[in-house]
């Protein structure tokens, strides 16, 4: 009789354990669906900030060559600019000595 109560308390023991054991590899398969699930978000969130870095550097780009182009039309007009001033000063220069030779030819008709 004794063995028997005793064996009937290590089955009720052991059926206790078993269902501790059952409730504690859910709550390992819950928490290892949470990590999973942080682990993936970890990733969009990693593959995102890649997206990111990708169009910042490409924009950065844009702006670096907006800017060469702007300095080269910058250089490209003050070039066109110092070609017109010395055009126009050689005009200058071609009208003055015209009009010396137009005067000197008039003084040399009333002469």
């Amino acid at each position: 009789l004794e063995a028997f109560a005793v064996t009937a308390g290590t089955a009720e023991t052991l059926h206790v354990l078993l269902e501790h054991n059952a409730k504690l590899s859910q709550e390992y398969r819950l928490e290892g669906s949470s990590v999973d699930a942080a682990q993936s978000e970890l990733r969009g969130m990693r593959d995102q900030e890649i997206a990111q870095q990708r169009w910042l550097a490409g924009k950065r780009a844009d702006l670096q060559r907006a800017e060469a182009t702007a300095e080269a039309e910058a250089r490209a007009a003050a070039a066109d600019e110092n070609a017109e001033e010395l055009e126009g000063e050689a005009l200058r220069i071609d009208l003055d000595e015209l009009e010396e030779a137009s005067n000197a030819h008039d003084e040399a008709l009333t002469a």
